[in-house]
């Protein structure tokens, strides 16, 4: 209902602002501002945490965000970042990150481009409360698998496959890159 009034602020910031005086840590308003920053101007919170170190995984929750955004499926409020590393927090969703190379060049991918020219990669559902797997690397880094599901086009909704990626990072924490996993194949009727 504050928000609602205050005409000083953005809608986003006024929520922030009002995390505060309901009480949230100030960690808690500091990762939804950073959210705002990173996201231009998207209110979120974290709603789940998993300590993985050096890198961690935090579940957040976009209430506002509109429900035609064309990156998720299932909960489109929902979202999984990589947090606390180099860089401090990394949208699994963006899929500008992903190395697709591996993924088109897999012959299963290729043979569901040739019978779905539309197909896309789009980020997977979010919302659960399981985490995603990890695994150590060799190195001593980390290595997160991340599912994305293969859409044959638009409209949106019916999704007919699916690719893992891993995110992975070195013992220290820093990004060095994501690569195909596996998992294309056509899904059972």
């Amino acid at each position: 209902m504050a928000c609602e009034r205050d005409p000083s602020a953005t809608f986003a910031l006024c929520l922030i602002r009002e995390m505060a005086k309901a009480g949230a840590t100030g960690e808690a308003v500091e990762f939804s501002r950073r959210l705002y920053d990173q996201n231009g101007g998207e209110f979120g919170f974290m709603w789940s945490f998993q300590k993985v170190g050096p890198v961690d995984m935090a579940k957040v929750e976009y209430p506002l965000r509109d429900m035609d955004y064309k990156y998720a499926v299932g909960s489109r409020s929902e979202a999984l970042f990589l947090v606390n590393g180099d860089p401090p927090m990394l949208d699994v969703d963006d899929l500008t990150k992903l190395d697709k190379r591996g993924m088109e060049q897999d012959e299963g991918y290729q043979l569901l481009k040739k019978n779905f020219p539309g197909l896309e990669l789009w980020g997977g559902a979010r919302g659960g409360t399981m985490f995603d797997p990890v695994e150590k690397r060799p190195d001593g880094g980390l290595s997160f698998d991340i599912y994305y599901v293969l859409n044959p086009g638009r409209p949106a909704g019916r999704w007919i496959s699916g690719a893992n990626f891993s995110w992975d990072f070195d013992s220290l924490g820093k990004f060095v890159g994501t690569r195909f996993a596996g998992g294309v194949g056509l899904l059972p009727d």
